[in-house]
């Protein structure tokens, strides 16, 4: 059975990058009590899993709805509430006060590109954030949320709760954007106007369709040829 939570507490970890003192008034403080727009309840100690994308604090930027941009800040996003929240120069975990348009993520995998204004599709909105995993005229999106999931655990006899990541795959075309399996059919269909230059590309880069990262490259590889 599967529930959607709506309310969460945040989780502190330790700190990479201080905000600079001059992105002071960029946030307002995240509370634990029932008081204006940051209020995120309590999370069930029992759950297991993490509301977060990635771990701990990681280096990013951010492009706000305004036009303002901020580069070097501590960010996490928070996928559960899908906003991303910062730690401000004097250790506070904040949310931005002009929402977020763009940003992106430093890891040890890379840089990790997010952005929201997409069309709205299964359940989402123009306001939810995406990865986008491939630029240019033709876009591979990807959307994480999460989900709890409960089980009875072998061994077990009370009910176990934990937090499950929800991975689906985009691609926008022509202003239109549709859901896609991690399938050579399912993509190419979508791409058909090149479907000869790709099936030769695929063969000879021996692309899986199981490994995000060649689907990133095959639609890299058709952006080029549009």
């Amino acid at each position: 059975m599967k529930k959607t939570i709506y309310r969460i507490a945040l989780i502190c970890a330790p700190f990479l990058s201080q905000v600079p003192a001059a992105y002071a008034q960029l946030g307002v403080n995240i509370g634990s009590t029932p008081q204006g727009i940051n209020f995120m309840g309590e999370i069930d100690p029992k759950l297991k899993g993490s509301p977060y994308l990635f771990e701990g604090w990681a280096k990013g930027s951010v492009v706000l709805e305004d036009g303002k941009s901020y580069n070097d800040l501590g960010l996490m996003y928070d996928v559960l509430a899908d906003r991303v929240i910062f730690k401000s120069d004097i250790g506070k975990m904040q949310a931005f006060t002009v929402r977020v348009k763009e940003f992106t993520i430093d890891t040890d995998k890379g840089q990790h590109t997010f952005r929201s204004g997409f069309p709205a599709i299964d359940g989402g909105s123009d306001r939810s954030y995406y990865q986008v995993l491939a630029e240019g005229n033709t876009k591979l999106l990807k959307r994480t949320t999460k989900q709890i999931t409960e089980a009875i655990e072998p061994g077990a006899i009370t009910m176990s709760k934990k937090l499950q990541d929800n991975i689906k795959y985009y691609v926008l075309i022509d202003n239109k954007i549709v859901r896609v399996k991690k399938d050579k059919k399912a993509i190419l269909s979508l791409l058909k106007n090149k479907s000869a230059e790709l099936e030769n590309y695929i063969s000879s880069n021996k692309l899986n369709f199981k490994n995000e990262d060649d689907i990133v490259k095959l639609v890299n590889y058709y952006n080029r040829l549009a």
